[in-house]
């Protein structure tokens, strides 16, 4: 069918076509009955190929994980984890917003293992192991005065959880191993919805205007140890540290029927 394309219109004609030939073959209701804030597949498989097959949800205070390969047109639930109260990690616990799949080599569990990172309402990162379906270790301090609406990490830089507050405008990035913030921006700008951190530790952001997108290049970590003073970059002064992109949403919804002025860019993930 490829080989019979030969203009624009063809290609768009196969893509429609393609659309046509999807099946709905397993619905999924999930049991807390709020909307869910995020979804992803498992896509860090040079972590562990065994938990390939795996992907998240988190919504109200709920992580679910389910697995979609092991039997057969089912999709089975592998574990839930319910973000509560704990007092012993002084942690608030309430909605989760968002999640990221991170590097789980360093587990020690008999049987593997997959580790997320959730975060939201009690402005912490919890990292959650699949295998326990409990919290293994907490990042806090980054985030005092707003939830944390964005998650970014990256299987090359295998050390980094970035996080995002939506309302606090600032983006913080985290060793896990030494368990602390060790760059900043702040003053990212209102409106900042989602980013995702590429191989060479730069960000791409999305907006509420839909207009633009910032890449911050410098915001970059090589090597296996960081300074000890967090490195902190205010994006409202140092115009150097970013380029500004059009993605083209604001021209193409003034067009529209509807005449909103701007649609916002809720999501962008970044493939190899």
């Amino acid at each position: 069918e490829l080989g019979n394309i030969s203009n624009q219109s063809d290609l768009h004609r196969f893509r429609k076509d393609l659309l046509k030939k999807l099946e709905m073959k397993t619905v999924i209701k999930e049991n807390h009955e709020r909307a869910i804030e995020e979804m992803r597949f498992n896509f860090t498989t040079s972590f562990n190929s065994k938990c390939s097959n795996l992907f998240a949800s988190v919504g109200a205070d709920m992580l679910t994980v389910y697995d979609d390969n092991h039997f057969g047109d089912h999709v089975a639930l592998v574990c839930q984890f319910k973000n509560t109260e704990n007092l012993k990690a002084k942690t608030k616990g309430g909605p989760l917003y968002c999640l990221s799949w991170v590097d789980a080599k360093r587990s020690e569990h008999e049987q593997g293992d997959a580790l997320i990172a959730v975060a939201g309402e009690d402005m912490v990162v919890s990292i959650v192991s699949v295998s326990e379906s409990a919290v293994v270790q907490i990042l806090r301090g980054g985030h005092a005065k707003a939830p944390i609406t964005g998650l970014a990490t990256n299987k090359n830089l295998s050390d980094i959880v970035v996080s995002l507050s939506e309302e606090e405008q600032k983006i913080c990035m985290w060793s896990l191993k030494e368990n602390r913030v060790i760059a900043e921006i702040i003053n990212v700008g209102i409106g900042c919805k989602t980013m995702t951190l590429l191989e060479d530790g730069s960000l791409v952001c999305g907006f509420k205007t839909g207009s633009i997108g910032k890449r911050f290049t410098n915001f970059v970590v090589a090597g296996s140890s960081y300074p000890k003073k967090k490195t902190t970059i205010d994006a409202s002064k140092n115009t150097k540290c970013y380029e500004a992109v059009d993605f083209g949403f604001s021209r193409a919804s003034a067009k529209s029927k509807g005449g909103d002025k701007s649609t916002g860019i809720d999501c962008i993930q970044s493939f190899e």
